[in-house]
């Protein structure tokens, strides 16, 4: 599923703002607190903390399902959305086309400043990564 989203990465924002505008943000997090939700369901949530148009909240919302972010059923005469994936998997997602571009893009100064990073961060993740690297070598040898 993570291939098929779509979203552009803007390291100077916030949170889940990085990759989704604000108000996408917003709804991506009333949809994964209530699980599954119509237009009208969110837009009341959104409606009780600010006014918003229940147009914005539907155009947006289906927005976020052709970016395959967000699924959809038609039930009745409405769309029932759900998370394409749960919170989680959609930050691991994130991650992972992110480092994937940046590795494709930039390569060896990428690898070069995570190994940087993470040595300059927490020793142990250092520890941990070293012996992911030498894991992998061992396992790879015996192949």
């Amino acid at each position: 599923m993570s291939g098929n989203m779509k979203f552009k990465f803007n390291p100077a924002k916030d949170g889940i703002t990085k990759v989704l505008g604000p108000l996408e943000a917003e709804i991506m997090q009333v949809v994964w607190q209530m699980n599954q939700a119509t237009v009208s369901e969110v837009h009341r949530v959104l409606q009780s903390r600010r006014d918003i148009a229940y147009t914005t909240v539907m155009t947006t919302m289906s927005r976020l399902q052709t970016k395959n972010i967000l699924k959809r059923v038609r039930v009745g005469l409405s769309y029932v959305y759900s998370p394409a994936m749960p919170r989680d998997e959609f930050a691991n997602a994130v991650v992972k086309n992110v480092l994937d571009s940046m590795f494709q893009e930039f390569g060896d100064s990428a690898f070069k400043y995570i190994v940087e990073y993470i040595n300059s961060t927490d020793e142990k993740h250092f520890d941990a990564l070293h012996d992911a690297v030498r894991e992998r070598h061992h396992s790879k040898a015996k192949a």
